[in-house]
């Protein structure tokens, strides 16, 4: 189904970025110009990463000002120094993050019919994150303290979910 499919929007991710590491990023359109970054399901449950994304993690580990500001300078990548478990672990906040931004939405009213079919879709972009999360920790050797955090946060707003729609049936 095309609705299977774990997204981060860009938006939530820069806010994590420091001023240079957003220079770098500014220098290239193939990544600030993008909306969201999407994985399919079946690849995320696998703990798979697109390119872009990848790339957007290595630059967001950079945290070293004089090799930031070469970054942005020739524009060239280099993933010396930066192992892959620690490029699955960005990845991996950046997703504990979007499903506590979606969680924290779920404390809207849930009165009208299209509040509830938005809290809906919410509690299915919660559980694509969480299962890419899941894949990223098998996959990657991560410790599953972060998944962990992200399930009590989605299973919280399930239950403020089910407790408005109750409420609002009245």
């Amino acid at each position: 189904s095309p609705h299977d499919v774990a997204t981060l929007p860009y938006a939530a991710i820069a806010a994590t970025l420091s001023d240079g590491q957003s220079a770098v990023v500014a220098r290239s359109p193939a990544l600030s110009n993008t909306a969201c970054f999407s994985q399919s399901l079946p690849l995320a449950a696998q703990g798979k990463t697109t390119p872009r994304l990848r790339q957007l993690a290595l630059i967001a580990s950079c945290t070293d000002v004089p090799m930031l500001a070469e970054l942005q300078r020739t524009g060239k990548l280099s993933e010396a120094g930066v192992c892959n478990q620690a490029v699955a672990q960005t990845i991996s906040c950046w997703c504990a993050a979007q499903v506590l931004r979606l969680s924290v939405m779920s404390a809207a009213s849930l009165t009208t019919a299209t509040q509830r079919m938005c809290a809906r879709v919410r509690h299915g972009e919660r559980e694509h994150l969480i299962t890419w999360m899941h894949g990223l920790e098998r996959r990657h050797e991560l410790p599953a303290s972060l998944r962990k955090q992200a399930m009590s946060h989605h299973k919280l707003a399930l239950k403020l979910e089910s407790a408005q729609s109750s409420e609002a049936e009245k």
